[in-house]
């Protein structure tokens, strides 16, 4: 870049035609307003040059109060005459900085300080180890920023519209900035373009919620992302996504190329909604009719006789009942065993519970008899000899949670 094209000004088409001389338009507010602003502002350019220049010769420390004030006053006269119609109003703190950038960067060459290459409208970022600093004034070669998020900054990027970061390790998240590039893999010696020999690696940030190492929200501005390995942080709250660059309400005009990008794991999903609570069980089919269930009597199995051990039996007339491959079915119902013992519950056997987790308990079997003559009159046991009913089943459990 030459110190000759560090300035420089476009005239407009009114501009143009009042520099050929075309009569009619001489008079033109607008057309004087803009030439005059054009010439002051190269008078404010060597007026800032002229101040550095006095200072190093008589060793003076660098004073431009005098340029702003002169400046700014010459240029509200200029919008004054205008009268209204000055084409570029009110931008008068806008070019001051660029012309200041510009005259800076002059200063920097002419005594070899600067590399040459500087770009004006950029922020310039490298890690602490290759000079960078956080700083109210960071951002030029010179005085790189150490982070890109605060590269970033609004009140680091002024008027900018790009960002280099040299190559090396960075630990933060960034979010983009509409209209603003966002260029890796710089030698942070030279400023070079090398990301073959100088990445920049991105490791997002660890934390809750959602993570994302880069983030890009409504960018509609030519915006552009380039020159990075990202790596995103992995995901530590439950139901949580892990993003390496996650892009949301942006048009076309972002582009992100010549990345490595790599997402993490996402953390583990919460809990899904209880399940349903399970079906009522069906009713048993209960004691058989009078009669029908002789098959079961305490005494006679198949013949006439007494009943032996062969004869043990228990009535199978509990309800079914299947959930989700789950047996809740209701538990079998009494039955007998030989030979009853007086006195005891010993020949009847208790109903057997629900299956199932809730299934109901099963009916008390009832207590073998004997009578017991006392001379005068014969008595019972006082437990009761007649089998009871089963108590119906709970109503099943929850469901497990969704995955």
């Amino acid at each position: 870049m030459s110190i000759k094209s560090l300035v420089s000004f476009s005239l407009t088409c009114a501009a143009v035609t009042a520099l050929v001389g075309v009569p009619a338009l001489a008079a033109d507010p607008a057309v004087k307003c803009e030439s005059g602003k054009l010439k002051e502002s190269g008078k404010y350019g060597f007026c800032r040059l002229k101040a550095e220049s006095v200072a190093v010769k008589k060793g003076l420390s660098l004073d431009y109060s005098k340029c702003d004030t002169k400046f700014s006053g010459k240029w509200d006269k200029l919008e004054l005459k205008g009268a209204g119609e000055c084409p570029s109003e009110n931008d008068f703190a806008d070019l001051q900085n660029r012309i200041t950038e510009h005259t800076d960067l002059v200063s920097l060459l002419l005594s070899g300080v600067g590399l040459g290459n500087e770009d004006p409208d950029a922020v310039y970022v490298a890690t602490p180890t290759d000079g960078g600093a956080d700083t109210a004034t960071c951002g030029s070669q010179a005085e790189p920023c150490a982070t890109i998020a605060f590269g970033l900054q609004p009140s680091t990027l002024l008027a900018k519209l790009r960002v280099y970061v040299a190559g090396g390790e960075f630990f933060e998240d960034i979010t983009l900035s509409d209209g603003i590039d966002v260029l890796g893999g710089f030698d942070p010696d030279s400023w070079e373009s090398a990301p073959g020999t100088n990445p920049t690696i991105l490791y997002g940030s660890t934390g809750s919620s959602h993570r994302a190492a880069v983030t890009a929200l409504n960018i509609t501005s030519p915006t552009s992302f380039d020159g990075f390995v990202v790596y995103a942080a992995p995901a530590t709250t439950l139901s949580s996504n892990s993003y390496g660059v996650y892009v949301s309400a942006s048009s076309a005009q972002l582009v992100i190329t010549n990345n490595v990008i790599f997402a993490n794991s996402g953390a583990a999903g919460g809990d899904g909604v209880g399940g349903a609570q399970g079906q009522i069980g069906m009713d048993g089919d209960g004691a058989s009719p009078p009669g029908a269930d002789a098959a079961y009597d305490a005494f006679i199995a198949a013949s006439a006789g007494f009943c032996n051990a062969a004869n043990n039996r228990q009535f199978a007339n509990g309800g079914f009942r299947s959930c989700g491959g789950d047996n809740v079915s209701g538990g079998a119902g009494g039955g007998n065993q030989c030979a009853p013992v007086a006195g005891s519950e010993f020949s009847g056997i208790d109903g057997a519970p629900g299956s199932g987790t809730g299934g109901g308990p099963g009916g008390d079997a009832g207590d073998d008899g004997e009578l017991l003559f006392s001379g005068a009159a014969c008595s019972v046991p006082p437990a009761p000899t007649a089998g009871r009913e089963g108590s119906e089943g709970a109503g099943g459990s929850d469901g497990l949670g969704g995955t």
